[in-house]
């Protein structure tokens, strides 16, 4: 790490300790299990516990941007960790639907609230540093720490499961507990109390954040692809569990497993530090959804056992999704509204993650494996083509290239 004040130093150490801990998912890999065995739910009734929440996080992530950029990112951050805490409480206390779905409305917002806040404040910090090559540092190493977290409890989860099925859920309040503990202890510099101190309204936050994107169309393309990509992905990712529930994996196979496919993508995140230095940020997005084909043609020619490596490839490009998005955004946001802004990208990404986890289960009730993989096949080159086709002046080099291949053809023709 370059040379920088202690309490910017200080602040990135905690962020890496929150994003590890508010991203330890002990339930990654059981949730399913959970709801199929323990709950006896259909697999869409069993979706439906995360994508409630995660449904929530959409609706209010513009809104939780907008707040932080409010009343102050670290508040934001601990009402967030709070109600994520709250909303794994009924887990561990009861077996009612209705209580477990209050639960997880509960979370998402939570989530909401926590989305991007602290990103916002170190960027600021960093560039008023001086520091150009920070923050994509730390953008990187975060995103790493939070695969981490997840890789980690993905494992113990499994474990825990097997012990006891609401375990994992408990080790969830312990997670969000450390969390919310580590923020208490970030310090926010005094310039960026005073900007939130500064007489701002909801609107304006809102319409600056708005006008980012109207004003920007290749920005506006990059959370466009971002939508799909969340969609694409999500859909091969939740169906890893129905999935591999027909080659009758474990729960202590399920952590080993997500503990690889979450691996992969903390490296993903890593590589993040150093890739936008060699290639432009639309075409990383480019080559993170042609990842989701590949390993969804993987999974569909396979057999057991190799098809079990089959998400490795797309694991690590789901690594480079968010860090991607937050380098492109944050290079166009104004200080005002950065929180909100990064909020309006990752929120359409949350978006296409929301339809793509809650029709994964809606299809895993009704079709046969290769039927699944087929569709998901198709949106990807779908979105390949969408990808391409809004690639800055992709569109004049091609039709300059194919005049001059017509030019280069005119002596041949008189031969």
């Amino acid at each position: 790490m370059p040379k920088i004040s202690a309490e910017l130093r200080r602040n990135i150490l905690l962020l890496y300790l929150m994003n590890f801990l508010e991203n330890s998912m002990y339930i990654d890999a059981i949730y399913v299990l959970f709801g199929r065995q323990f709950l006896h739910l259909s697999y869409l009734q069993a979706g439906s516990l995360i994508f409630i929440g995660w449904y929530a996080s959409i609706v209010f992530d513009f809104a939780g941007g907008v707040v932080a950029d409010l009343i102050g990112r670290k508040r934001t951050q601990m009402y967030g960790l709070a109600l994520q805490f709250a909303g794994f409480v009924p887990y561990v206390l009861t077996k009612n639907y209705g209580l477990l779905a209050v639960g997880s409305l509960a979370y998402g917002i939570g989530l909401a609230c926590s989305s991007n806040t602290l990103q916002a404040l170190v960027y600021e910090q960093a560039r008023e540093e001086s520091h150009a090559t920070l923050y994509q540092r730390f953008n990187a190493v975060s995103q790493a720490w939070t695969f981490a977290g997840k890789a980690s409890a993905a494992l113990l989860g499994g474990l825990a499961y097997a012990l006891d099925p609401r375990l994992p859920y408990g080790l969830m309040l312990v997670g969000l507990g450390g969390a919310f503990v580590a923020c208490a202890r970030i310090q926010v510099p005094k310039k960026a109390e005073d900007e939130v101190a500064d007489d701002k309204s909801h609107t304006s936050i809102a319409r600056t954040a708005l006008h980012t994107f109207r004003g920007n169309r290749q920005l506006l393309y990059f959370a466009v692809i971002g939508l799909f990509f969340g969609v694409i992905s999500e859909l091969l990712f939740s169906y890893y569990q129905p999935f591999y529930l027909t080659f009758h994996v474990s729960p202590l196979g399920f952590g080993l497993l997500y503990l690889m496919f979450r691996g992969a993508s903390g490296l993903g995140a890593y590589i993040m530090q150093h890739l936008p230095n060699k290639m432009g940020l639309p075409q990383i997005q480019l080559i993170s959804v042609a990842g989701v084909g590949v390993s969804a043609l993987l999974m569909l020619v396979l057999r057991y056992p190799a098809v079990l490596f089959a998400p490795l490839a797309v694991g690590v490009c789901i690594g480079f999704g968010y860090p991607a998005l937050r380098l492109f955004v944050n290079a166009h946001a104004r200080d005002s509204a950065r929180a909100a802004t990064l909020s309006f990208a990752t929120g359409a990404m949350n978006l296409g993650v929301g339809v793509g986890l809650s029709v994964t289960f809606w299809m895993a009730d009704r079709y046969a494996v290769p039927t699944v993989l087929h569709i998901i096949l198709a949106a990807t080159a779908v979105t390949i083509v969408m990808r391409v086709g809004m690639l800055e002046g992709f569109w004049k080099k091609l039709i300059l290239r194919v005049g001059r291949l017509r030019v280069g053809a005119v002596p041949l023709q008189g031969d």
